[in-house]
């Protein structure tokens, strides 16, 4: 998405627009976000001369910037962590606005909650620790979550019914568990089932505790 919005700046000042590699995550989005803005500069300064219009801006690198949006909601999707439900007709969205910070979403669904939010096709409900996975797929035995405690880390680890744990972290964008950080959300996933290796490996097919 950089790259097309970084082309569309090739349109004004020519050249071309490749850029580097970086090292994190939040430097690719901060780096979008400053070349998102200074597009918008070069859209509001009368003394550059596009050469090409603005329906092909629109119709070109604008569109394609777009299209990758809603394909990164696709598979935030389709891996269990949904953009949160939200009606563009209604959203708070400002020219002047082109950061990170964003307001939050505007008139979203009823059903839409943000610690249980929908789920992958096909999937069950599970708090696993790389997805929300289809039970039937993932390994283990299903165990009942009947508590939580962080690590040394900080990191949130659900316990078992069988004696055992299982990491539940929440560490966006990687892994996005917003539930896991509130008494709330911890609270409505006790009694969800996580598939135990440990267990499979041991051979236990019944509960320990």
């Amino acid at each position: 998405m950089t790259s097309v919005i970084g082309y569309a700046r090739t349109m004004f000042h020519g050249g071309r627009f490749t850029p580097p590699d970086l090292p994190t995550f939040a430097d690719h989005v901060n780096r979008f976000h400053e070349t998102l803005e200074a597009l918008r500069a070069d859209f509001g300064d009368e003394s550059l001369t596009a050469r090409i219009t603005d329906q092909q801006f629109l119709q070109g690198p604008l569109s394609d910037a777009m299209t990758h949006a809603g394909q990164l909601a696709m598979l935030r999707r389709l891996v269990g962590s949904p953009v949160p439900s939200e009606n563009f007709i209604f959203a708070d969205v400002r020219r002047e606005n082109v950061s990170a910070a964003q307001p939050e979403p505007a008139a979203p669904d009823e059903w839409w909650r943000a610690d249980d939010a929908p789920r992958p096709p096909g999937a069950s409900k599970s708090a696993s620790d790389d997805r929300v996975a289809d039970r039937a797929q993932t390994p283990g035995v299903s165990r009942s979550i009947v508590g939580f405690h962080t690590d040394d880390v900080g990191d949130w680890v659900a316990d078992l019914e069988c004696g055992h744990s299982q990491h539940v972290r929440h560490n966006p964008p990687w892994q996005n568990r917003p539930w896991v950080v509130t008494p709330e959300g911890r609270a409505h996933y006790l009694g969800t089932e996580l598939r135990c290796v440990v267990c499979l490996e041991s051979g236990t097919d019944r509960p320990q505790r």
